[in-house]
């Protein structure tokens, strides 16, 4: 599956949002949580896990979102993916 994401967010600002949604959601949330890809790949994946969070990842995207250190693009994105945030 890394390489439809890969195939699905090129290049930076540049995503397919609708196949990104078509990606199964505990893919997305892999793909987002590993920080081996680049800050603007993982960004439109967390984008895509608006309202489908798998529980088995939220509290990992939860982890990210109270992560002041971590890239603030992600941490927005994943706040808005995850329904237990306070305030996102």
């Amino acid at each position: 599956m890394r390489d439809t994401i890969e195939s699905l967010v090129p290049a930076a600002r540049r995503s397919d949002d609708e196949g990104l949604r078509a990606v199964d959601a505990a893919e997305l949330a892999r793909f987002t949580l590993d920080t081996t890809h680049p800050w603007w790949r993982r960004w439109p994946c967390a984008l895509a896990l608006r309202g489908r969070v798998p529980d088995a990842h939220a509290a990992a995207l939860l982890a990210v979102v109270q992560d002041t250190g971590g890239v603030g693009e992600i941490r927005e994105a994943a706040a808005s993916a995850t329904p237990t945030h306070a305030g996102g």
